[in-house]
């Protein structure tokens, strides 16, 4: 440390040597008029370059604030909303495009509706709502993950479901069912992520945590994870009303 400071100081101290001696006293063959013609060429000259560098400079820190400026227009959030419905979402009135995604736990619910001969109209259970708002019409690569448990809190293996893109207007209904759970049984959310990349190729995630009831909105780069909006919540029970003409999302 000591020897490096030692260096720099001497640097420092040869620099008025160098400029009186390479510069002021400077003279060669072919040079016309007096030398200090010729520094006052050479600090133009220099100037120039100085002035085309800032230039440079101020044109790429523009271009990179312009990228970044379009890249927070084109973003999308993520609205989720857990909800209690027929089984079957007959009385939930949506999008023609929108999808309802038949988990394994769907799937498994619907077989043992069958063995026990009851229709599935008499059965309700409880979903997650998927939608999308802001600039960007689309979201691409869209996937979640479910965290949940029993009454008896009985920690089931997480949901995993990789859904795709997302168009705007569209719903996406994910039933929160785990497998080989009995009909009737009640299940709490405990976290639910959903993370996807924007058209401007900027990876957002969405976090809903039901044990600090926050959720957040955030960006993802390189693994490093900068939290946008963080807010709290509060639980609610609600459920989608009877409707005249109701029209099934299947």
């Amino acid at each position: 440390m000591k020897r490096n400071l030692l260096v720099l100081y001497g640097a420092i101290l040869l620099i008025p040597v160098f400029i009186n001696y390479g510069l002021l006293s400077w003279s060669a063959p072919g040079v016309y008029d007096d030398p200090r013609a010729w520094l006052g060429f050479l600090g133009s000259f220099l100037g120039i370059i100085g002035a085309i560098s800032i230039a440079i400079m101020n044109a790429r820190n523009q271009t990179l604030k312009d990228e970044i400026k379009e890249i927070k227009a084109g973003r999308s959030y993520v609205i989720l909303t857990d909800f209690n419905a027929r089984a079957d979402l007959e009385s939930v009135v949506t999008h023609e495009n929108s999808r309802l995604i038949e988990t394994p736990g769907y799937e498994w619910m619907k077989k043992q509706i069958k063995i026990e001969n009851i229709k599935i109209s008499d059965i309700n259970t409880s979903f997650l709502k998927i939608s999308q708002v802001g600039n960007s019409k689309v979201i691409l690569n869209c996937s979640i993950n479910i965290e949940y448990k029993g009454k008896e809190k009985k920690i089931f293996p997480e949901l995993k479901i990789n859904i795709g893109a997302i168009e705007q207007d569209i719903e996406v209904f994910v039933p929160i069912v785990p497998e080989n759970i009995d009909l009737g049984k009640e299940v709490s959310l405990v976290k639910v992520i959903v993370e996807y990349i924007t058209l401007m190729g900027e990876k957002m995630k969405y976090t809903l945590d039901y044990d600090s009831l926050k959720e957040s909105h955030s960006v993802v780069d390189n693994k490093k994870e900068t939290i946008l909006i963080e807010s709290e919540f509060s639980i609610s029970k609600w459920t989608y009303p009877n409707k005249l003409k109701p029209k099934s999302i299947r």
